[in-house]
């Protein structure tokens, strides 16, 4: 009688069925957080400044240390740029809001003199559009910013200047418009901008990283782990 013969993996307990095999999970030396990607660079850097005897052929101490200041720079600027953001967006939502209730009463201006029958037709001269079931000025900031000097004439043109929101208002609402709408648009020209930068330098400093980090290991064979650690690598929260 034949042997059964089991596969180098099986279990005998479970009948021969193969177990499968445990995925080692990997951890990196190098924090993905900005933050603490920041922290050490600027740790490492200063490291190496110490130790010169440590080289890399294709970039100098000075050149990464540049890199790790600039990336700290463009990380705070991005970090100070978009914590304004959150208040130019209120402040844009707060006058669009004004701009809305103050259109539901122009409409009734139109209707008024031009009676409700024949006041839709009117809403185009005054940058009305149609958007969903409402009339209204565009909802979209850039087509909205288009419409309000077409609102103001209107207003004019048709005798509603003295109205509470007459000319007045649509002068003032439209110059509180586009100085919101400006800072938040700039804001994020800023942020992106900032972004770029940083990823630009967080690709370079990674390849800096990885090869200090198999420079530490070739030349502290015995104790590289304590060394890593002294340069700020091998953190438990990374």
């Amino acid at each position: 009688m034949k042997k059964k013969q089991l596969a180098a993996d099986a279990n005998p307990s479970t009948g021969g069925e193969i177990t499968p095999k445990t995925k080692a999970q990997k951890t990196s030396n190098i924090p993905k957080k900005d933050s603490d990607f920041s922290t050490l660079a600027l740790s490492v850097s200063a490291k190496w400044k110490l130790n010169p005897a440590l080289i890399l052929l294709w970039i100098t101490q000075a050149a990464f240390e540049a890199l790790a200041n600039s990336y700290a720079g463009n990380l705070a600027n991005r970090l100070s740029a978009g914590s304004s953001k959150p208040a130019q967006t209120q402040t844009l939502k707060q006058v669009n809001t004004q701009i809305d209730a103050a259109v539901t009463d122009v409409k009734t201006y139109i209707e008024r003199k031009f009676k409700k029958a024949n006041a839709t037709a009117q809403f185009a001269r005054y940058g009305i559009v149609k958007e969903g079931s409402n009339y209204r000025l565009p909802k979209d900031n850039d087509k909205r910013l288009l419409a309000l000097p077409i609102i103001a004439a209107a207003i004019a043109a048709d005798g509603f200047a003295a109205e509470e929101f007459g000319t007045a208002f649509w002068t003032a609402t439209t110059s509180s418009f586009k100085t919101a709408l400006k800072a938040t648009t700039d804001t994020s020209k800023t942020v992106s901008n900032k972004v770029s930068a940083k990823d630009s330098d967080r690709e370079q400093i990674n390849k800096v990283l990885v090869a200090i980090g198999h420079l530490i290991a070739a030349n502290y064979p015995d104790n590289k782990d304590a060394v890593m650690r002294e340069w700020g690598f091998i953190k438990q929260n990374y």
